[in-house]
């Protein structure tokens, strides 16, 4: 008896679909304004590209105000801690600009010119 419910099992894990070989962040493309794709941030959810853009940039801003206001350790903390909002944001970026550069070469974004990562 054990032993068909472990056939069965194989048999379902065999159909089950594989994973992707390559994480994308970019959930939805949006090629006339990438800015409106959409891009999944884990741990966090699903924003706008360009919403992530500004959301960094004001964290970065935020900082640079503590490190004027003499709060150096505050910052480092920010900057280093294992899972802080700032480097999930800025590492899901890096990964957006992989994703549209992958898509630009192999053609599925026409007229985009290439960037630089």
């Amino acid at each position: 008896m054990l032993f068909e419910q472990y056939e069965d099992v194989m048999k379902a894990a065999a159909n089950m679909p594989k994973p992707k070989s390559k994480i994308e962040v970019i959930t939805q493309w949006d090629k006339n304004d990438l800015d409106n794709s959409l891009v999944q941030i884990p741990g966090y959810g699903v924003l706008k590209l360009g919403q992530l853009k500004e959301n960094t940039a004001q964290k970065l801003e935020e900082l640079a105000n503590r490190i004027k206001k003499n709060e150096p350790k505050f910052v480092a903390s920010k900057l280093y801690e294992r899972h802080s909002v700032l480097m999930t944001f800025i590492k899901t970026l890096v990964r957006a600009e992989k994703d549209i550069e992958y898509m630009r070469r192999a053609g599925q974004l026409p007229g985009l010119v290439k960037r630089e990562l």
